[in-house]
């Protein structure tokens, strides 16, 4: 995806980008690029979401596969969706820091930001 703004800008608070606000632009782009609809919009999406998120937390891939049970994921086709959004993956990675520290902000513990994550 193409932004108005960084990833710094995301990570200093300069701009509020939210998770949310990240979803609906990824679906949005995945739709129009791969020009599917219904189901398979929403598979695609969830499947480059799911990638992005297990690079973003500094998960592994093969972790990815481990957490689906192996089935349907392929290692080759998971890094050519790795590699084609580098970009989101960071934006991504920087969305998650920023909500964990307003978390830590607002009088969390760590454990309890974490969780907070897990949550949205």
């Amino acid at each position: 995806m193409e932004w108005t703004f960084s990833v710094n800008d995301v990570q200093t608070g300069k701009v509020k980008y939210t998770l949310g606000q990240f979803r609906d632009d990824l679906k949005e782009e995945i739709t129009a690029q791969h020009k599917v609809g219904g189901g398979d919009a929403e598979l695609l999406f969830r499947l480059v979401y799911d990638v992005c998120y297990w690079l973003a937390t500094e998960s592994s891939l093969e972790n990815l596969i481990a957490f689906y049970g192996g089935s349907m994921m392929d290692m080759n086709m998971l890094e050519i969706i790795a590699g084609q959004n580098q970009k989101n993956i960071d934006m991504l990675k920087a969305i998650i820091k920023c909500n964990y520290i307003a978390g830590i902000d607002a009088g969390l513990t760590q454990a309890e930001a974490l969780k907070l994550l897990a949550t949205r």
